[in-house]
């Protein structure tokens, strides 16, 4: 809820007493949610971009591990590589498939 307040001619703006002013303020009631401003969105920005770092480095070593592993099984340079990619992109798959369910909740 929203209400206006008026302030008389000894209060100003921010409410002081000695400053002249008296114009009408928006007092907020119950609650209402506040934006901070530029830094806290700044702040879930860095917050998104460092999730994604991680998942995707998370994926880049999990996709060496299994070209590695492949590699010392006896598979060809071809055949870990592509072991290698697979393993990469079911681990973003994996990864989206996550933030989607988190999202819905």
């Amino acid at each position: 809820m929203v209400l206006l307040a008026g302030r008389g001619p000894c209060f100003g703006p921010a409410g002081r007493p000695g400053v002249r002013g008296g114009g009408l303020e928006r007092l907020v009631v119950g609650g209402g949610r506040r934006d901070r401003g530029p830094a806290r969105r700044r702040g879930h920005l860095a917050a998104v971009l460092l999730t994604i770092a991680l998942v995707v480095m998370c994926a880049i070593l999990t996709a060496a591990a299994a070209g590695v592993l492949a590699h010392l099984d006896g598979a060809t340079s071809p055949r870990s590589l592509s072991r290698a990619v697979v393993t990469f992109a079911a681990v973003l798959t994996l990864a989206e498939a996550i933030t989607t369910a988190l999202t819905a909740l």
